[in-house]
This record gives C-alpha cells, sequence and structure tokens, in this order.
C-alpha cells in the first residue's frame, strides 16, 4: 500500500514539474482558433493557430516544422518557445515577448499597424473634395488705432518678487 502512495505522488510531482503547456493542440495539419490562459502549446505540423482578442498567454511552445500561430490585437503573449523549423509567429505591433528559438528558419513577425504604414483601415473612405469644402468665415481684425480696454499700469507695484 505504502509503495503504492509513493508512486501516485511521484508521478503527480512529475506532472506537475514536467512544464507542459496547460492549453495544448496535439495534431497536424488543423486550425484552431481560440481564447486562451495561461500556457498554450502546439505540437505537430503544419498547424494554424489563432490566439485571438482578450487572449492572456504566458508562455506559447511550438514544437514541430511549418506551424503558423497568429496572435490577434489585444491579446497578450510574454514569452514564445519554438523547437522545430519553418515555424511562423505572427505578433500586433509593438508586442516584443521573450524569444527562445532551437531550429532553423523559425520567424517572429510583427504585423506593421495600418496608421503606421498609412493605409486606410475603411476602404470605402473617400475625403473631401478640396474644391466644394467651404472655408471658414474671415475674421475681422480690430482697427490699429484702437487701443485695449484695460491697459496695464505702468508701475507694478503689485508684484510679489521683492
Amino acid at each position: 500500500m505504502r509503495t503504492r502512495v509513493g508512486l501516485f505522488v511521484i508521478c503527480g510531482a512529475m506532472l506537475a514539474l514536467c512544464g507542459c503547456a496547460g492549453n495544448s493542440v496535439i495534431a497536424h495539419k488543423t486550425t484552431r482558433s481560440a481564447r486562451w490562459y495561461g500556457d498554450v502549446g502546439v505540437t505537430g505540423h503544419q498547424n494554424v493557430l489563432t490566439i485571438e482578442k482578450n487572449s492572456l498567454v504566458f508562455e506559447l511552445s511550438i514544437m514541430g516544422d511549418n506551424n503558423e500561430v497568429i496572435v490577434e490585437d489585444g491579446a497578450s503573449l510574454a514569452k514564445i518557445e519554438i523547437w522545430g523549423s519553418n515555424n511562423t509567429v505572427t505578433l500586433p505591433d509593438g508586442m516584443h515577448p521573450k524569444y527562445r528559438n532551437v531550429g532553423d528558419n523559425n520567424k517572429v513577425v510583427n504585423r506593421i499597424a495600418p496608421w503606421r504604414t498609412g493605409a486606410d483601415t475603411d476602404p470605402t473612405y473617400v475625403p473631401p473634395d478640396a474644391a466644394n469644402t467651404a472655408a471658414p468665415p474671415p475674421t475681422n481684425p480690430p482697427p490699429a488705432n484702437e487701443k485695449p480696454a484695460n491697459p496695464p499700469p505702468a508701475d507694478d507695484s503689485r508684484s510679489v518678487y521683492p
């Protein structure tokens, strides 16, 4: 009996300490999109994984070849670990998580935000025509011979500085 209890305790400790991702995708040639919390792991080849907006991912682990992970705007990602080759992780503009790479031709790419490229986010937007836009009404400057209503005193005896 003691042997079985000890064996279960040791197995439980090994599982807790092994560092496996809490959310795992173990497959080949699959596409998955979800909101994630915690650690995310992708094991296999040619998978496409999308980490949706409002996800909070502490560590993304990729083990395999030719996987693609897309992190949407509004998601958080702290660390990326890649074991394999030809994997691509696409991040939003300005996201720079810690990165560890073991393999060849792995890429971590930041998407450029639309406002940085000058591209319009709404393709149906048409700028107003300058010829048809009315100019603002002209302002009338005061005549040059008028004096201000309350001129400042010549001697400023109210100064707080000695």
